[in-house]
């Protein structure tokens, strides 16, 4: 995993066109949508909040994404798992390189940003996999992974499971990113229930 992704990795800084791309640049956190009752909504996507992710913010730690909403359960101290709902904004300059490549793009920056993963080192990637979905007649990819802690100071997880699925919807790539602790039962289990929940906008 960790050869295929450097070679990845000299890929994309390769890459030129008329910008300078970046290999996980970020949009403004913006907000344009409206939460409907009951439901996070962002970009052309919406979900049901779990069970117990009381918390809500509207920004997100993944690139890429903008307009988004998401709710988090606390972990331990101040670790927490989250789930998040949001629009697809490609760099400008860039074109969008279609929607499996941005999940596993998404993916790999949430992996490769340190700062979310303070407190804890010799990270990595196990049983990454990429492919197709539909969500509500809409289709896209998914690419799931867990990311393995080699020391850390947790007391509950050793590694956080990752979900990025960007769908095409009448409104554009929009995308469900989600991380939780691995072994917390109940969150692993929430990931895939609020997944399941994805629909299209509501009206």
């Amino acid at each position: 995993t960790t050869e295929s992704a450097s070679a990845s990795t000299e890929q994309t800084t390769e890459a030129t066109s008329a910008a300078e791309e970046e290999r996980c640049w970020s949009p403004d956190q913006t907000r344009s949508s409206k939460n409907p009752s009951g439901k996070l909504r962002g970009g052309g996507l919406e979900m049901i909040p779990p069970k117990g992710f009381d918390d809500r913010t509207d920004t997100t730690q993944a690139n890429f994404v903008t307009d988004a909403s998401r709710a988090a359960a606390k972990v331990e101290g101040t670790w927490y798992s989250t789930v998040a709902v949001g629009k697809v904004e490609w760099q400008p300059g860039v074109e969008y390189p279609g929607d499996r490549d941005a999940a596993e793009r998404i993916f790999a920056c949430l992996v490769s940003n340190s700062a979310i993963w303070d407190g804890t080192s010799g990270r990595s990637v196990q049983d990454q996999v990429t492919e197709p979905v539909t969500v509500a007649g809409m289709s896209g990819y998914r690419t799931t992974g867990v990311l393995h802690f080699g020391q850390d100071k947790l007391e509950k997880t050793d590694g956080t499971r990752i979900m990025v699925a960007v769908i095409s919807t009448p409104e554009g790539p929009s995308a469900f990113i989600s991380d939780v602790a691995v072994g917390v039962t109940e969150h692993e289990e929430a990931q895939n229930t609020a997944y399941d929940s994805l629909t299209g906008l509501s009206g």
